[in-house]
């Protein structure tokens, strides 16, 4: 494992006949491995054994009226993973090499990457420079959209049991990926973040199920606003800042590596308004 990155990219799927039923998040998160593992073995079983993945992934979703084509979002945080996997899907793509995923045979048939059609690729210093320029339009009043674009379910201990993004569970997970990943933010995202002085203040959300090794799951999809409220520093604002900034590479909740709490700013905002005070 290399230097810190934050990469986003969608790879474009074309099929020789439609999937019967989408892939799940597990059979994606073997094809996900085997693209890995062609790129680096011993890269693949680094990243096997870690608690905490350095990528992310969606599920499949499909385009209007391009029949047998398949769109897959992956975000990478780690420069090395994303270097020789990127390398992969270049080649792959140029040689239309044939892969299997649910005995259906596809190619890349395009791949969204530096900067095309919506993807990142960033250095932490492009994250605080981004950060700062929020921040600076918030004016100090920000309010916190996400849009939960797949299921996203939080775990507590060994199971997975929370359903609604509560602002202590939703903000404690993003800060901990983001200084395990990119251990120098660790001086903005420190313990004195008061997340329970983030409200709620609207959300849209439905509950939808899936399953995982043959189990059923339920997962929640939607929009949803934070409000930070009562007496919050520059600093604290900053760091919240920060974190909102980094969540579309993070993901949101348990599973990310295999198609869960996969998430983008929206761009819904707040009904109501809130009181802050901001402390020096």
């Amino acid at each position: 494992m290399t230097s810190p990155i934050f990469a986003s990219f969608t790879l474009r799927l074309r099929t020789e006949k439609p999937f019967d039923a989408l892939p799940s998040g597990e059979a994606l998160h073997g094809l996900a491995f085997r693209y890995i593992k062609t790129a680096d073995p011993d890269l693949a079983t680094i990243i096997h054994d870690l608690n905490h993945k350095p990528f992310t992934l969606s599920l499949l979703r499909r385009p209007k009226l391009t029949p047998n084509t398949y769109l897959w979002s992956w975000t990478i945080l780690d420069f090395d993973l994303y270097h020789k996997v990127s390398t992969v899907f270049y080649r792959e793509w140029a040689n239309k090499k044939v892969r299997t995923l649910n005995a259906i045979d596809f190619v890349i048939d395009d791949l969204y990457l530096d900067g095309s059609r919506g993807s990142e690729l960033i250095t932490p210093d492009d994250l605080l420079v981004r950060t700062k320029i929020f921040h600076e339009n918030s004016d100090g009043r920000p309010h916190f959209g996400f849009r939960l674009l797949t299921p996203t379910a939080f775990k507590h201990a060994d199971s997975i049991i929370w359903l609604f993004p509560e602002p202590r569970v939703v903000w404690t997970g993003l800060a901990r990926r983001l200084i395990h990943f990119c251990p120098q933010f660790s001086d903005y995202c420190s313990d004195n973040i008061d997340f329970e002085n983030l409200m709620t203040c609207e959300y849209r959300l439905r509950t939808v199920q899936l399953e995982f090794r043959n189990l059923p799951m339920k997962g929640i999809k939607g929009d949803i606003v934070y409000l930070p409220i009562k007496s919050w520093s520059r600093d604290q604002i900053f760091a919240a800042s920060l974190i909102y900034q980094a969540a579309p590479f993070l993901g949101i909740g348990a599973k990310t590596a295999q198609g869960m709490g996969t998430v983008s700013h929206s761009l819904r905002k707040p009904r109501q308004e809130v009181d802050l005070i901001i402390s020096p």
